[in-house]
């Protein structure tokens, strides 16, 4: 395994990882650099709560791909969606949220309903 040694001074600046060994300095290895990194679906996550109330007005009623900081598509049909992103992108980790809220569906319970009959008629 070969391990790149990097050294961006904008990362050292804002990355709680620096490096505790002396010999290397302030240098910190790729896999450190990653480890600080958030994932593209987390960026995304985070890209739909920071903006939520924008994108609510622009998509209510749609499902969204989000990808890193970008939305990617829209549709009210879930399967579609992501078979257009998948097809586009390639199958990687996207975020597809419904954005608004989706009715809420009560149903009486068969169960439930025989029993409150049966302790009407008592």
């Amino acid at each position: 395994m070969v391990t790149t040694i990097i050294e961006p001074e904008s990362v050292l600046s804002t990355s709680p990882y620096k490096s505790d060994d002396p010999g290397q300095g302030n240098w910190i290895t790729t896999d450190q650099y990653l480890a600080v990194l958030p994932s593209a679906f987390e960026r995304a996550v985070s890209f739909f709560e920071r903006n939520k109330e924008e994108i609510e007005k622009a998509f209510s009623g749609k499902f969204i791909a989000i990808y890193g900081n970008s939305i990617l598509d829209s549709d009210t049909d879930f399967s579609e969606l992501a078979r257009r992103v998948y097809e586009q992108c390639g199958y990687t980790s996207i975020y597809m949220p419904f954005v608004g809220h989706k009715p809420v569906m009560h149903f009486r319970s068969p169960r439930l309903s025989n029993r409150r009959r049966n302790e009407s008629q008592s």
